[in-house]
């Protein structure tokens, strides 16, 4: 029985710059368009923003753009960005 792919993010380094900015540098795989990607978002008064979680702009599927959004938005608020 083959296991089936699952998406992965995976955060490469982060840089804050002060209390209201915060670059996060991230990469990954889509297991739907079977493909790694990597990005970066950039958090502003504690809102993502980027191209890869972009629901026009984002070259990843629908479900893995809402998982690595999900994955930055859950550390950026346990403070794993600090």
């Amino acid at each position: 029985m083959d296991k089936e792919q699952q998406h992965s993010v995976t955060t490469v380094d982060y840089k804050r710059i002060d209390d209201k900015k915060c670059f996060v540098e991230v990469k990954g795989y889509d297991a739907i368009l079977d493909s790694e990607f990597k990005g970066v978002i950039k958090f502003l008064n504690g809102e993502p923003f980027g191209d890869i979680i972009h629901p026009l702009n984002s070259s990843l599927s629908p479900d893995c753009r809402i998982f690595v959004t999900t994955y930055v938005i859950t550390r950026y608020n346990a403070d794993e960005y600090n």
